[in-house]
């Protein structure tokens, strides 16, 4: 089976949807598919022989936005598309993002070929958003003729269905646990210190506002602690500058975009793993966090309470909730019983339901009824 996964994003190039399409090409390839990406013309992403680049030159930052360089990309991609399907001739197209899914379709069926969608997160719920954007992705999802849409949230289903949206099928992130597992040989440095950890996009929905503001608290609570921020996004600037205003050099570091090698040493030196979300689908730092056992201090956002049980694997707490966010991180700050309950259970979860061998397998076996009803 050939099969073309359409991204936004594709490594070095930051972001969930960018790992969940790398790791998906390599279990298929591991299944004997033969598979090829198509995504932005973006400086971050490497070349390899198999993927395809169109567009304009877009940086990973500009490719959650809508800006005038975007608008014109995916107005370039059906034609481009067109004449790329007409070179490789895929079998399945399998997309990561509603609008792209959308604008492919054009050219995919005129070509007989299907298209799926994975929603790696429904965003049209998060009132924060443009109600422009939230209407978009309404649209793009209803009428881009999919003929599946998969979600890695499961609680989105029924937020689809209200909308007309029915053709839905859940299959969760996964992640290597052999790959995060931790060493405990790693030698962790100054052990008087917590060591809390993000790792993300520094943008506005990931919460990192209120967590500088709560360091700000907790640092008159407990001196000796350090919070590292791994990735890079668009309000880094703003960041950077709240913790100089603050005086929180002391207690923040901004360690920018790492690669996975040098990422699994800072969860292997790390204590506890924080996500002040306001909004997610499935988040695979999650995942990465679970099986590097470490303890993780989470909101309640998109499908978290379906795959995290509160005081057994992580600590839920409300989404901007300053008060909750100190109170946790202070507790586990101080107990390391608790640390170590939640790593351990945490680990355990992400072992037995959530690897991406058996996420490719449920995937692949989609695209083959996809494909047989097409014919």
């Amino acid at each position: 089976m050939k099969i073309l996964h359409l991204t936004k994003k594709y490594p070095d190039a930051l972001g969930g949807d960018a790992f969940a399409v790398l790791n998906l090409e390599l279990q298929q390839r591991n299944l004997g598919m033969d598979v090829s990406i198509l995504t932005h013309n973006c400086p971050e992403v490497v070349n390899k022989k198999n993927i395809a680049k169109f567009g304009l030159n877009l940086p990973s930052s500009q490719l959650d936005k809508v800006t005038v360089k975007r608008l014109i990309s995916l107005l370039v991609l059906p034609f481009y598309g067109y004449r790329y399907l007409k070179q490789i001739h895929p079998d399945i197209i399998h997309s990561h993002s509603p609008d792209l899914g959308f604008t492919i379709s054009l050219p995919a069926r005129v070509l007989g070929i299907p298209v799926v969608n994975t929603c790696h997160g429904v965003s049209f719920t998060d009132n924060n958003l443009s109600l422009l954007k939230r209407c978009a992705e309404i649209f793009f999802l209803k009428y881009s003729g999919f003929a599946r849409i998969i979600t890695v949230d499961r609680t989105s289903i029924a937020i689809l269905q209200q909308h007309g949206i029915s053709n839905v099928e859940y299959i969760p992130n996964g992640v290597d646990p052999d790959f995060w597992k931790r060493e405990d040989s790693v030698v962790t440095g100054n052990k008087s210190k917590t060591r809390f950890l993000f790792v993300g996009r520094l943008e506005e929905e990931k919460g990192l506002i209120y967590l500088i503001e709560v360091v700000r608290r907790l640092k008159s609570d407990r001196e000796e602690f350090i919070v590292q921020f791994v990735g890079d996004g668009s309000l880094r600037p703003h960041l950077e500058k709240l913790v100089d205003t603050y005086g929180l050099g002391d207690y923040i570091q901004f360690k920018g975009i790492l690669h996975q090698k040098e990422l699994k040493k800072v969860y292997n030196y790390s204590d506890i793993f924080i996500l002040p979300s306001l909004h997610e689908g499935m988040p695979l730092t999650l995942l990465e966090a679970w099986a590097s056992g470490l303890p993780v201090i989470i909101t309640k956002v998109g499908n978290i309470l379906d795959i995290c049980i509160n005081m057994e694997n992580a600590w839920i707490i409300e989404p901007g909730n300053e008060i909750d966010l100190h109170d946790a991180m202070l507790a586990l700050s101080k107990s390391g019983e608790l640390r170590n309950r939640l790593g351990r259970n945490g680990m355990i979860t992400v072992q037995k339901y959530y690897s991406w061998s058996s996420a490719a397998q449920k995937t692949v076996k989609l695209y083959k009824t996809v494909c047989k009803v097409s014919e």
